[in-house]
């Protein structure tokens, strides 16, 4: 007793050094504490218990210890994470973690290719899957999925489409790299153009469509006839509320001092390009795209435009996808303090998967597609990527869709709708805009410019 008694009394021990027996017991202590907590931490965020964890990771480990670290105990770093920048810390983690995962996933599963799509294939079973180790449904922007649609309503409140296959990612050296692919995420048909009257007729159908959104301002009408919902978020209907979206002021007043610019055009994956871009010529990239908007915005409507060429998705020479949402957050930052002016952000990107066209004045015209991160997924609102100014992007997103319904028969494809902010957050007025795909020529997205140019002065005028 005397001896426990002078081991709380002089813990370090009467010469004041700590004795190895002693250290080691009090590290041990430590160590276990921070596991306890931060174990239960992350199980109070899945809503499961200590048994359900051992049981889980008993089984997880055998087929991949990574995959149980990141299936099991990943939610406490999206508890801690701050959010500050689109992917997250377990987004980036999750997608740092995969190309690891390949190989021991490869040892103890096996995997094969089957064309573009990774599928997984347990030795004892015939099962197999696409989901790649999908981590729960916290799956990386940059993981491809394809979808056709919109799924029948799951719940009174909500609307979502069931996901498919990812689709293989493109890798590459940066400088040295031809093709390199951008977001695929749903595969539609080809697009096919349209004859006059054919267009006449889409046109009509336009008008009704608008016609009937403003007249019933139904949500579910809403998201079924001009929203695609990605299989691995939840469209709750009560953020779509029709008659909000509808009336919100998406107007800019016009002027003309050019010091003070209005419009920011960034490119996050800036080295994204087409089907006959020249390698090394930047004018064929979305960078050249966003060149000629910037033109034609300030020549033709009289905007003031900024426009930053900065390869966000580049990396000490290398494509870096994982960090290029954290990289072109913190450019967005800098531009916005250092023109406070500032008031519509347009990240321009470009699609891959099949052609779409469309013939604008008699030209050959790759379509646009609008993009929406609601910062949602299946199980809800995703806390660390709060949004203040989410009604205002879809505002945004979709009066330029209504706008482009109007002028144009097939400009604009389905508004697509996914989890994350994707940087979308800065500004009500933001937008994330994907023009064409791989592909589409370099001349068939410039000819997209100018009715880009005329729909966004459409809406921004108020005249849409």
């Amino acid at each position: 007793m005397k001896k426990i008694k002078n081991y709380f009394r002089y813990p370090l021990g009467r010469t004041g050094k700590l004795h190895g027996k002693k250290a080691a017991a009090l590290f041990l202590l430590f160590l276990s504490f921070v596991c306890v907590l931060f174990t239960d931490l992350a199980l109070k965020q899945k809503k499961e218990s200590y048994q359900t964890l051992w049981e889980n990771c008993r089984k997880g480990f055998f087929r991949s210890g990574i995959r149980c670290l990141a299936e099991e105990l990943m939610p406490v770093y999206d508890f801690l994470d701050d959010g500050s920048a689109d992917s997250g810390l377990f987004a980036e983690i999750s997608e740092a973690v995969m190309p690891s995962q390949k190989y021991l996933a490869g040892k103890s599963l096996g995997y094969r290719e089957k064309k573009t799509a990774l599928i997984w294939k347990k030795k004892d079973t015939k099962e197999e899957t696409a989901s790649v180790l999908d981590f729960d449904e916290m799956v990386y922007e940059e993981n491809k999925q394809k979808q056709e649609g919109i799924a029948e309503e799951q719940e009174e409140e909500s609307i979502s489409t069931e996901e498919e296959e990812p689709e293989a990612v493109a890798e590459g050296d940066g400088e040295s790299m031809e093709y390199i692919a951008g977001e695929s995420y749903y595969e539609d048909n080809m697009s096919s153009v349209l004859s006059e009257n054919e267009a006449a007729d889409q046109l009509l159908k336009n008008e009704a469509l608008i016609t009937q959104l403003k007249e019933e301002k139904n949500a579910k009408f809403l998201l079924s006839n001009f929203y695609i919902v990605d299989g691995s978020t939840k469209a709750d209907k009560k953020i779509f509320n029709v008659e909000k979206l509808l009336k919100k002021d998406m107007t800019l007043k016009k002027t003309k001092k050019k010091e003070k610019p209005q419009i920011l055009i960034y490119h996050t994956h800036a080295s994204e390009n087409f089907s006959d871009s020249r390698k090394g010529k930047t004018e064929d990239t979305v960078v050249g795209l966003g060149s000629l908007l910037t033109e034609i915005l300030e020549n033709t409507y009289g905007y003031q435009v900024y426009h930053d060429t900065t390869r966000y998705d580049i990396v000490n020479g290398s494509l870096d996808r994982n960090k290029a949402y954290n990289q072109a957050a913190d450019g967005i930052e800098k531009a916005l303090k250092k023109y406070p002016s500032i008031n519509v952000i347009i990240d321009l990107h470009r699609d891959s998967g099949n052609k779409r066209i469309t013939t604008i004045n008699g030209k050959k015209t790759a379509q646009m597609m609008l993009f929406n991160g609601i910062s949602r997924n299946k199980n809800g609102d995703i806390q660390y990527l709060y949004n203040p100014n989410l009604q205002g992007n879809l505002a945004f997103s979709l009066q330029m869709k209504l706008a482009a319904m109007s002028l144009y028969p097939d400009f604009a494809k389905p508004i697509y709708i996914k989890g994350y902010r994707y940087n979308l957050h800065y500004k009500e007025k933001s937008l994330l805009i994907e023009l064409g795909t791989d592909k589409n020529t370099v001349e068939e997205a410039r000819n997209a410019m100018e009715p880009l140019a005329k729909v966004l002065d459409q809406v921004l005028s108020g005249e849409g």
